[in-house]
């Protein structure tokens, strides 16, 4: 505390991790470890520390005034399921899941200098093959042995990539936030009225009772319940 506030008294400006935290999200960079799940040991446990305090705080909560995830149909609230995310069977092993004798998966990170191929091995008719010969190609200048080829599959089903979600209007979503996938038909309704907003304009109610004024506020607007 002495050295800290010398510190600060000279005028420099002091940071935990908290801060870092902060300083890594407004960078669009990656945090250690929260945004490395279950690559790590390090990103396992925070998960599952993060787990347990939202299920904590949930509870404590009134039913009124806290979300129903069975009723919104997500499955895993809490601690994602990477188990069930990077499921590799793709429904042929049946038998295998009905006796639970499913092997765990180990996913791992695709990260720099890795991740910067990454436009190639969406555009390649083969990306298994090129993802093993890019592994084998920087093991290699690292003095490492060369993975086998029957690895290629697994290696490029059990690959993850960090993205950058950025909201496409008002929102500030929390840590482990839940990210809910669309139909196609209501994608379509979206896309649609984000359209017509940017070609005539848009504006904005203030009162929460009044009348939607934009194509993309009728989509989302609580009348508007069943349309969606």
């Amino acid at each position: 505390m002495y050295f800290l506030t010398s510190f600060v008294f000279a005028g420099c400006m002091i940071g935990g991790l908290v801060e870092r935290r902060n300083h890594s999200r407004e960078c669009g960079v990656p945090s250690f470890p929260e945004h490395y799940g279950i690559t790590c040991p390090a990103g396992a446990e925070w998960e599952k520390t993060k787990a347990i305090e939202e299920k904590a705080r949930w509870e404590k909560k009134p039913p009124a005034k806290r979300p129903q995830y069975s009723v919104l149909g997500t499955g895993d609230p809490w601690k994602p399921d990477w188990q069930r995310v990077l499921d590799t069977r793709n429904g042929e092993d049946e038998e295998m899941e009905m006796n639970d004798t499913t092997e765990d998966v180990q996913p791992w990170l695709l990260t720099h200098p890795l991740v910067d191929h990454h436009p190639l091995l969406v555009k390649s008719a083969e990306p298994k093959s090129i993802l093993l010969k890019l592994v084998n190609t920087f093991r290699s200048q690292r003095n490492s042995a060369s993975l086998d080829t029957i690895l290629a599959e697994e290696l490029y089903l059990t690959a993850l990539v960090q993205v950058k979600v950025e909201m496409d209007a008002r929102g500030s979503p929390g840590d482990m936030a839940i990210i809910y996938c669309l139909e196609a038909e209501e994608r379509n309704i979206w896309l649609e009225a984000k359209g017509r907003d940017k070609l005539y304009g848009r504006a904005d109610w203030t009162q929460s009772d009044a009348e939607p004024k934009s194509e993309l506020q009728k989509v989302c607007h609580p009348y508007n319940v069943d349309r969606r």
